[in-house]
């Protein structure tokens, strides 16, 4: 979908990286006044922690952890208010990082133990991609310069020096690899016992705040390397309950050859938690096929593109609409017969009827040659229908007996076709000149009842609206103010037509329904924002729209809402992700009216939004790829 995703996605902005603050903050404001005159740290290569280990040799060892590792792999647990404080119940989650220093790059992982992962963050050493996994909404941003390296930090009066890589990740799991941070606060450390941790040697001590009576920290401290594979948190002031814990269950020093693949900012499927490798933890096999037309949802359809890859061109594939709702496990998306190749870099035009009960597709293979085809579903055999060098999106009639799309011929010509589906019939509906010269060119909005919605594209949204009849190519002027009215829905039963209409002099869009005689017109919400598109529930009842720039959002970003017909109950269903320049290409409701497909160009991908809920999440399927580029979604009873 998103043309780019990632390329998430893109049009997956992703920024909320933790900062090293939220962290420190928990812990004693150092005296730096207690603290002397600078120390520096040793060469790496000094002797593992014992229980002979001074306070001091302990802090230097935290000190210079980091020249002992060049990568480093850590799966462990956090788990919050291990004392039981009442009212606040316990919550365990699982984190998994993989960090790269001399490259800057990592890959994080955390979710609740025992379940899927739910925050993805990754650095390929020149970005980082941040993913929400259930929703699928991605964010990306450089990675700052020249933080690469083995950092060692110096103990200086009056500084503190964070890891500048675990400052850019800013997780717990991640602190633990990095315990410099923590040996520069001015406090002491009390050998208490050598305890094994994750399979490695452990001293365990504790932390006292240089003006506290109590521990603020329990650390288990690999005796090899000083990082962190276990620690109890007492709080600021010290004490004996236990607050949080974090435990390292497994760790892995320099483990050789990773694959690049781990550290990717285009991941090619869901991240979840794996082992070192990034192999599943847990085989996915998928779901029996379901045939098309059994399933009590229905069947989802979209096409998939691999940008770049004119060789296969795009794919059209089915899903049982069950799995795509999150009710059950998806099978492998069956691939559709298409026609033609279709040239992948222009997309593909495909619709659908009303009834869903018919398709037309248009095959262009990027060489002028474009050619028109009709089909019943199941999809079986296609009928060839027109051929121009350049044929736009086909529209059906809501009766399903005419197919119209507009023809270009590459030098600024255009005109109106319409054409039974079995071929029969074709006319050019623009070959009487009715349509002003003025206002070309000219965009087809749909149909009402044998009348086509035609409306200028010219710059300024300033023009008239036509119906177009389908059979003999009259004209009828649809308003007649002169305010810019655009993409036009019309109601499942034909009695009211929604539009966006746009004031040049305020810019404020208004989202509008209007009987077809004229009557009844009413507004139903108004944005300083673009609304397109605008697409009706099954029942009629229901209006679903995207809105671009709403509330504080940059113009280039959208939201999705739901609003009834009477104008109450609005309601946002989905937003794009922030810094993303987000398109909406496709809204769709399913048949049972209770969830939404959302194409969008920002990402390139599908998002199902489920109206109870009220929450979206990326569309899944075994095998299939987040780098390609998902589009034009349909849902069929």
């Amino acid at each position: 979908m998103l043309k780019n995703f990632l390329l998430l996605l893109a049009a997956l902005a992703l920024s909320a990286c933790g900062t090293l603050k939220g962290k420190l903050d928990r812990t004693p404001t150092p005296d730096l006044s207690m603290i002397g005159t600078p120390i520096p740290s040793p060469a790496p290569g000094t002797q593992s922690l014992s229980m002979d280990s001074s306070s001091d040799a302990i802090q230097q060892k935290m000190l210079q952890s980091a020249s002992t590792w060049k990568t480093i792999w850590l799966d462990g647990t956090i788990t919050e208010s291990v004392g039981g404080a009442e009212g606040v119940p316990e919550q365990i989650t699982r984190q998994q990082v993989w960090i790269d220093q001399l490259t800057a790059r990592f890959r994080f992982l955390s979710g609740l133990v025992n379940e899927k992962a739910q925050t993805f963050k990754v650095s390929d050493g020149n970005s980082i991609l941040e993913m929400d996994l259930p929703s699928g909404r991605t964010q990306m941003e450089p990675m700052p310069p020249g933080i690469a390296g083995q950092f060692v930090p110096f103990l200086t009066p009056g500084t503190a020096s964070p890891n500048p890589i675990w400052e850019t990740l800013g997780e717990p799991l991640a602190e633990m690899a990095f315990p410099s941070d923590m040996a520069q606060n001015a406090g002491s450390y009390q050998r208490l016992l050598l305890e094994k941790i994750a399979g490695r040697e452990t001293l365990v001590v504790n932390w006292t705040y240089i003006s506290n009576q109590l521990p603020s920290w329990r650390l288990w401290l690999d005796v090899q390397t000083g990082v962190i594979l276990k620690m109890q948190d007492f709080g600021k002031g010290g004490g004996a309950q236990v607050q949080s814990e974090e435990v390292i269950n497994q760790v892995q020093y320099d483990p050789p050859a990773l694959p690049d693949d781990l550290f990717s900012v285009t991941p090619a499927t869901l991240p979840d938690f794996s082992d070192v490798y990034g192999s599943p933890l847990v085989a996915v096999t998928p779901a029996p096929s379901v045939q098309a037309g059994t399933d009590p949802l229905g069947d989802v359809y979209f096409f998939v593109l691999t940008p770049g890859d004119d060789t296969q061109g795009a794919r059209l594939l089915r899903l049982p609409a069950s799995c795509v709702a999150g009710k059950q496990a998806c099978p492998e998306a069956e691939r559709i017969l298409l026609p033609d190749k279709t040239y992948a870099n222009n997309g593909p035009a495909l619709a659908w009827s009303a009834d869903g009960t018919q398709v037309a597709f248009v095959a262009d293979t990027g060489t002028g040659k474009a050619r028109l085809f009709a089909s019943t579903v199941p999809i079986q055999a296609w009928t060839p229908i027109a051929q121009f060098p350049y044929i736009d999106m086909p529209a059906w009639s809501p009766d399903g007996r005419w197919i119209s799309f507009r023809v270009q011929d590459g030098q600024g010509n255009e005109d109106f076709y319409v054409v039974h589906p079995d071929g029969t019939n074709s006319k050019n509906i623009t070959a009487t000149d009715t349509l002003p010269v003025a206002g070309r060119p000219y965009v087809v909005d749909g149909w009402i009842t044998n009348h086509l919605i035609v409306r200028s594209a010219r710059p300024g949204r300033e023009g008239t609206v036509y119906l177009l009849r389908a059979d003999n190519g009259q004209l009828n002027p649809l308003f007649e103010t002169s305010i810019t009215k655009n993409v036009f829905s019309l109601s499942p039963d034909g009695s009211l037509l929604a539009f966006d209409e746009y004031n040049n002099d305020s810019m404020i869009d208004t989202l509008r329904i209007v009987a077809l005689d004229g009557s009844g017109l009413s507004d139903l919400a108004t944005f300083k924002a673009s609304i397109n598109p605008i697409v009706w529930s099954p029942d009629g009842n229901t209006l679903a729209f995207a809105v671009y720039g709403f509330g504080n959002q940059p113009q280039s970003q959208s939201s999705v809402f739901v609003i009834n017909k009477d104008g109450r109950g609005l309601k946002q269903i989905y937003a794009s992700a922030g810094g993303i320049s987000s398109v909406i290409a496709n809204i769709l409701f399913s048949p049972n009216g209770q969830y939404l497909l959302v194409e969008d160009l920002g990402t390139n991908h599908i998002f199902v939004g489920d109206l109870n809920s009220l929450k979206s999440f990326l569309l899944q399927a075994p095998g299939l790829s987040l780098t390609d580029s998902w589009r034009q979604p349909a849902w069929l009873p």
